[in-house]
């Protein structure tokens, strides 16, 4: 599969997750609401809240945020795909953001709430994300 395919399938997944079982308190509901899309939200989360159930916790809540930053480092690589010294930055940048943002809903400078499950799947996404970058760097490299 292609890179761009995974990173939107990721992206997408994560979007769709929290579209129709997170909260709808979450700013992104207010924006549905000002987009006047609300309704149609409303109509798939009543379709879909019987699956909420059955769905063990971690989908709803880890999955997402794993999926964001995957699709994220995927993105980074996407948009800077030879200048490696800016996509090296860019990618260790959005995932310290991302493994730092976890760390400080810990003491309370970020608002959210702590999960050691999230940085531990977020470091796996992380990593698998920087092994398929660097997989995909050599066989382009040994192409040329």
């Amino acid at each position: 599969m292609k890179k761009i395919t995974i990173t939107l399938i990721s992206l997408s997944l994560g979007g769709a997750i929290y579209i129709l079982w997170r909260d709808d308190t979450l700013l992104m509901f207010h924006w549905f609401s000002s987009l006047s899309i609300s309704e149609n939200i409303l109509i798939a989360r009543s379709k879909m809240a019987p699956i909420k159930e059955i769905l063990p916790s971690y989908i709803i809540y880890t999955l997402p945020t794993t999926l964001w930053l995957f699709s994220g480092l995927m993105t980074f690589d996407l948009i800077w795909r030879e200048d490696s010294k800016n996509k090296n930055l860019w990618l260790f940048v959005f995932f310290i953001f991302a493994i730092g943002s976890e760390l400080l809903q810990a003491v309370k400078i970020v608002p959210g709430t702590f999960d050691s499950l999230d940085l531990l799947s977020m470091a796996v996404a992380g990593g698998v994300a920087i092994l398929i970058i660097n997989n995909s760097n050599r066989k382009t490299t040994n192409e040329h």
